[in-house]
């Protein structure tokens, strides 16, 4: 009897013990082709170095995905790119630059307050192997990109029935 009371007592006690915490895996580096938001901090003195106020003269072009009307892509080399997806007056404006041979790196409002959209409105996902912009009230895409044999294209994917304006320009 006093070995019954005993074990009621231990399994009692053990049944109100919560298990230990477990901490979540950290995240592993994203391996391959990915996006990452840039931490570098450029000028904005009214130098060439601003590129707010720099011009990006060459236009480059974009070509339309033949499997799926919503999709463009354009070919991303060395230099700097000047992204803009516009719905009328409202303007969605990023740059996009090679950081080595995976890392695509992406410049917002954190660098580039005065010309590059809200960083807020961005956000990675899938592991950084694409991105999201999305403010909320007119302009929604994402971004990917892909190894093409060397080159890299980036793409754009818009919504059904978007009718925005693209624009890239290298710089």
């Amino acid at each position: 009897m006093r070995y019954c009371i005993f074990f009621l007592f231990a399994l009692l006690a053990a049944c109100g013990q919560s298990p230990a915490p477990t901490s979540p895996a950290p995240a592993a580096p994203p391996s391959g082709l990915h996006f990452e938001f840039s931490a570098a901090a450029l000028s904005q003195s009214d130098d060439d170095d601003n590129w707010c106020r720099t011009q990006f003269p060459e236009a480059k072009p974009l070509y339309a995905d033949p499997a799926n009307s919503l999709r463009r892509w354009f070919a991303l080399g060395e230099g700097t790119y000047h992204v803009v997806v516009d719905l009328g007056t409202t303007t969605a404006s990023f740059f996009l630059r090679k950081k080595g041979d995976t890392v695509l790196e992406v410049l917002t409002s954190q660098q580039l307050p005065e010309c590059a959209s809200n960083k807020a409105n961005f956000t990675m996902e899938a592991g950084g192997t694409r991105f999201r912009y999305n403010n909320q009230r007119l302009i929604d895409f994402d971004i990917s990109a892909e190894d093409a044999g060397g080159a890299l294209r980036i793409w754009i994917e818009m919504p059904v029935g978007a009718q925005y304006g693209l624009s890239v320009r290298k710089g």
